[in-house]
């Protein structure tokens, strides 16, 4: 049920920018997405795969220094997701997100 309540909130919001003639996508929060949320909201266009990876990076960023836990970074991980949102764009989906 929480899924589909956040899906039903990602898309009102992208609604809301899009009728104020804003860009239609969102800034996304994975901390509750599951799979299949995070499929969707990038199938729809409501948000790219460069939002998701800097979300999980601003994520990562706060909470690292704290616990410590990630050992490194690729630094091309946002031109990776330049490339797969190029990619979804262009309907070519052959590879995992």
């Amino acid at each position: 049920m929480y899924s589909i309540t956040l899906f039903i909130s990602l898309f009102l919001s992208c609604l809301i920018v899009a009728v104020n003639g804003a860009s239609p996508t969102i800034a996304f929060d994975g901390r509750e997405a599951t799979i299949k949320i995070v499929h969707t909201v990038l199938f729809s266009g409501l948000t790219t795969c460069r939002d998701v990876v800097s979300g999980f990076l601003t994520r990562i960023g706060k909470s690292n220094p704290t616990i410590n836990s990630i050992i490194s970074l690729d630094p091309n991980v946002l031109v990776i997701a330049d490339e797969m949102d190029a990619a979804l764009s262009n309907g070519n989906v052959t590879r995992s997100l």
